[in-house]
């Protein structure tokens, strides 16, 4: 798996769109959301909060490949979307991190992380 990260030092204007843009030109790709302010993917394109991140850190994956069905489509691009609200974003990734990091560096597809506005400390 190849990761890379996308945020911002100051706000996180166009943060999410880069991510977007940069997952559809990558072959073999997807966007997991991460932004500790509250994903936003799932109301720009009118998806559902699951599947997606909750989603995978709930269940348990067979094969390096399993995290693919917790995926949506935004705009061609497949997605792992992330609660909206910055309290529910936090405790998932502060909770479930190292799992959701194990199932998608077990992959062999390109992770794009929108990390939105980068912070001192993290979660």
């Amino acid at each position: 798996m190849t990761v890379v990260v996308v945020g911002s030092v100051r706000g996180a204007p166009g943060v999410t769109s880069a991510a977007l843009l940069l997952a559809g030109w990558l072959d073999d790709s997807a966007v997991a959301e991460a932004d500790l302010e509250g994903g936003v993917i799932a109301v720009r394109y009118g998806l559902g909060r699951e599947p997606g991140l909750t989603t995978l850190a709930a269940g348990h994956a067979i094969d390096s490949e399993d995290w693919r069905q917790h995926t949506q489509n935004a705009g061609g691009v497949p997605v792992l979307v992330g609660p909206d609200a910055p309290d529910r974003m936090a405790m998932l990734w502060s909770r479930a991190g190292r799992r959701l990091g194990t199932s998608l560096a077990e992959s062999r597809a390109t992770v794009v992380v929108d990390a939105g506005r980068l912070r001192p400390g993290g979660v």
